[in-house]
């Protein structure tokens, strides 16, 4: 069993398990979706268009069809099974790169272009540490979405990151050319947003 700072009863919640394995966790404060798969949460209130984001305890049921209906204040609510009309249309790009604690720019020893275009960073053996921000510009929902990095070259493992989080740091490098490559996956769609790389 995992635990993930939160709890939820059986008093005030309904849960539900999609065609997919996600859980949909219906609760006084909005609609929670758990994918274990990326072990990531998905929030959803008003804001998102549900009707109301207070639903009634035990709310939450799926037919034989995989349809999932919640019951909420304001009424009904019939989440349709495998629902492909919403797609991640944001796209992937780095941000800003920081040199030993000071922001590189274009036209710099280590950018010749702006860091969301630039193929190429230039570091030297005396630079001792570095980090990357990158986004997937997927507005309203990239606090929602995961984010997998590596350098290959150092270490080909591919480091998955917490929900919210989108940047990376390294020290102390050894010599060499790498390349460093992120891989972005939306929680709220459960697809991937593509990668860039270095």
């Amino acid at each position: 069993m995992e635990h993930y700072g939160w709890e939820v009863t059986v008093t005030d919640s309904g849960i539900v398990e999609d065609t997919n394995g996600r859980l949909w966790i219906t609760t006084q404060n909005g609609l929670s979706v758990y994918d274990p798969k990326l072990q990531a949460f998905t929030n959803y209130s008003q804001y998102d268009g549900l009707i109301s984001p207070h639903f009634y305890w035990n709310s939450a049921i799926k037919d034989a069809a995989g349809t999932i209906y919640l019951g909420s204040e304001a009424g009904l609510i019939e989440m349709i099974a495998n629902n492909t009309e919403t797609h991640y249309h944001g796209h992937l790009t780095f941000t800003k790169l920081m040199v030993d604690n000071q922001e590189a720019i274009a036209q710099s020893e280590y950018l010749k272009e702006d860091i969301s275009v630039a193929k190429t960073i230039y570091l030297k053996e005396g630079h001792r540490s570095f980090s990357i921000d990158f986004s997937a510009l997927d507005f309203g929902y990239e606090m929602q979405g995961v984010y997998s990095y590596r350098l290959k070259g150092f270490d080909n493992n591919w480091e998955v990151l917490k929900p919210g989080q989108h940047s990376v740091r390294y020290s102390a490098l050894p010599a060499g050319n790498y390349t460093f490559e992120v891989k972005y996956k939306s929680v709220q769609t459960g697809e991937a947003g593509g990668s860039a790389c270095y």
